[in-house]
């Protein structure tokens, strides 16, 4: 009995890719306006912590709203949503302003879920690894494209 074994990459064969799912999304930030929060009812804060399908608000008694947890957010708008279609709340000023999200500009969550051939953590640094190769390759080519134009 012979056995042979050989390391290569997704792109030669699907047999060489170990991970089934890899997504990234971009870091939410969620921000209450409390001088608007501060206006609402304690059924109104409580109406508003339920419209978020992900649980990112929790209403407390005595402190109101909070942000539980930004991550939860999965930009579904609902929050914002909240506030247009209310009549109970006529004599709040600056409603639309009651909450704000935002993208984070140099955070994002990068999840790998991996088939249990490697670790997601050896993934991500072959990955890394094959990326800066082929930076690598491109450099060198434009050196050299930069090399028979100035010669």
């Amino acid at each position: 009995l012979e056995r042979s074994r050989q390391k290569n990459i997704g792109k030669e064969h699907a047999k060489w890719i170990p991970v089934a799912v890899a997504t990234f999304q971009i870091d939410p930030i969620v921000k209450i306006n409390e001088g608007v929060m501060d206006n609402l009812t304690a059924a109104q804060q409580k109406s508003f912590a339920k419209s978020c399908p992900s649980k990112v608000f929790k209403y407390v008694e005595d402190r109101g709203v909070t942000v539980v947890d930004n991550r939860k957010c999965v930009y579904c708008r609902e929050c914002l949503y909240w506030s247009e279609d209310r009549t109970d709340v006529n004599e709040v000023e600056d409603l639309e302003d009651l909450v704000s999200i935002e993208q984070s500009t140099d955070t994002f969550i990068f999840t790998v879920e991996t088939t249990g051939v490697l670790p997601p953590e050896e993934i991500v640094k072959q990955s890394l690894d094959i990326l800066r190769g082929k930076l690598r390759e491109i450099e060198s080519a434009i050196q050299g494209i930069e090399q028979k134009h100035s010669g």
